[in-house]
């Protein structure tokens, strides 16, 4: 264990950090995820070449457990998909309206979340 201004990183021989716990972020409302947020998700979408097979790459994303309680996880989802481009349809489509995607930019600014305990 190496000091290196005045916290404490886990380094290999190689001079990686090797950190047992590393912190997660919620896309969608850029919080950190707690790790006691035992409702939080992390979906991972790879990507595909031009044949159809998988490559390395992957797109993260990070939902909190407090989004998937209000029951906007999906909202969200198809937001950040289509802020990625991964979705093939308009956002408005299959019964989300404006206002479910607009409560999904909101949440960046919402005072409400739990206080962590």
């Amino acid at each position: 264990i190496r000091e290196i201004q005045g916290a404490r990183e886990m380094q290999n021989e190689e001079k990686k950090i090797v950190d047992l716990y590393i912190p997660r972020k919620c896309s969608a409302t850029l919080k950190i995820l707690h790790a006691k947020d035992h409702a939080s998700v992390q979906i991972n979408i790879p990507k595909v070449d031009e044949s159809g097979k998988i490559t390395s790459d992957a797109d993260t994303f990070a939902l909190a457990g407090f989004i998937r309680a209000n029951g906007q996880g999906d909202a969200c989802l198809n937001k950040l998909f289509g802020d990625k481009n991964l979705l093939s349809f308009k956002k408005q489509t299959f019964g989300y309206n404006s206002s479910d995607l607009t409560r999904c930019d909101n949440f960046q600014q919402n005072s409400n979340f739990p206080k962590k305990k």
